[in-house]
């Protein structure tokens, strides 16, 4: 007999904060809950009292030795446990958990889709990610995609067998709107303008991009400082000399990684998010919570957390002189700049809020247990 039991597995722990307060809510509806990662770096990351926590080493990048080791751990896991569902969320994560929870049965094996590596690579390893997307999916009841633009990419490129399901406006986490607030009046800037940016800094992030784009509006606003909310990526590295360039640049400053970064993303007034592919940017939502209005690329994911003209505007990729007179158009507008922002908040407070994003998760778990 299978008990009400849900396995969750990714990668990394860093990945667990995506799944935002749905733990809780799993917990405290009566489900047993197990959390499955590769590895023992939590950071500052904690999962709620009563979940279960178990690490079987698992690699990020392909290593056949410590994946079967780590497929063998899945298999005995989920002989132990028992579970009604299995979900698989990452990569490699994902097809562990989607192969094991096949091989031992588990009724219910949903995929979740955070994002799409593979989406525009042209090598040996852009192909074998989208490969082993495909397997996960196969392998699966149902394919999760956090945004309407990613599950389409996934159509379009043959990933999936039928489309993913989009819960709501998408999102896996959501924003808590209780900690990502607008400034009150004492703390907004009436001194410089501040364009800012929250993310890793890399190359698929744009870095190159931003610095171009800042610097373009700084031509014409001396005066404009930007504020960088994230640290270097060393698995995705920009170049050197757009490294030294954002380093050592006096009017940029980088913050490093930080665990309540809505203190410095209310110093913002425009965040630029020159981002070449997202699954569903949390870092655009949480400026918009703020009431910050973010100027983007039109790509994959980013379309999805950006109503153009309403919350924030849209870009062609590429087009940095088209990104830059934006930032201008909103800092030289403060009526326009206000006027977004606050409907930006309301949006994202409407849509993305952490409770209901995670009830809307909840809803959707508790109907596919019932189906069992």
């Amino acid at each position: 007999m299978t008990r009400r039991a849900v396995v969750i597995g990714v990668t990394v722990p860093m990945s667990l904060v995506l799944l935002g307060d749905r733990l809780e809510l799993m917990r405290n509806s009566g489900l047993e809950v197990h959390v499955v990662v590769g590895d023992s770096s939590w950071g500052s990351v904690t999962v709620p009292e009563g979940i279960q926590v178990h690490v079987l080493p698992m690699a990020r990048r392909i290593d056949p030795w410590r994946d079967f080791l780590a497929f063998y751990g899945w298999i005995r896991l989920l002989r132990e446990v028992r579970p009604t569902a299995v979900v698989g969320a990452s990569p490699k994560g994902a097809v562990l958990a989607m192969t094991a929870s096949w091989v031992m049965r588990v009724p219910v094996r949903i995929f979740e889709v955070w994002g799409a590596p593979w989406e525009g690579g042209r090598g040996w390893v852009a192909h074998l990610l989208r490969l082993i997307d495909v397997c996960s999916d196969r392998l699966a009841t149902q394919t999760l995609s956090v945004s309407a633009s990613l599950s389409v990419l996934l159509q379009a490129n043959k990933v999936v067998t039928k489309p993913p399901i989009v819960l709501g406006f998408g999102g896996s986490k959501g924003v808590d709107t209780l900690r990502f607030v607008p400034p009150s009046f004492n703390e907004i800037n009436l001194q410089r303008p501040t364009l800012g940016f929250i993310g890793r800094v890399s190359a698929a992030k744009g870095a190159t991009d931003l610095l171009e784009i800042f610097s373009r509006v700084k031509d014409r606003m001396p005066d404009a400082r930007l504020l960088i909310v994230g640290d270097f990526d060393s698995t995705d590295p920009v170049d050197a000399i757009t490294a030294n360039s954002l380093r050592n640049h006096p009017d940029i400053e980088i913050s490093g990684w930080l665990s309540h970064p809505e203190l410095l993303v209310k110093e913002m007034d425009i965040q630029i998010f020159p981002s070449q592919r997202e699954g569903l940017p949390n870092a655009v939502l949480e400026a918009a919570a703020c009431g910050v209005p973010s100027v983007a690329f039109d790509v994959t994911g980013v379309r999805d957390a950006i109503l153009p003209g309403q919350t924030g505007f849209l870009v062609e990729p590429g087009n940095n002189l088209r990104m830059s007179e934006l930032c201008l158009e909103l800092l030289f507008d403060s009526d326009l700049l206000i006027e977004t922002g606050n409907f930006a908040r309301r949006w994202v407070s409407d849509n993305f809020d952490s409770h209901i994003v995670a009830a809307r998760y909840m809803d959707y778990l508790e109907k596919k247990l019932c189906e069992v």
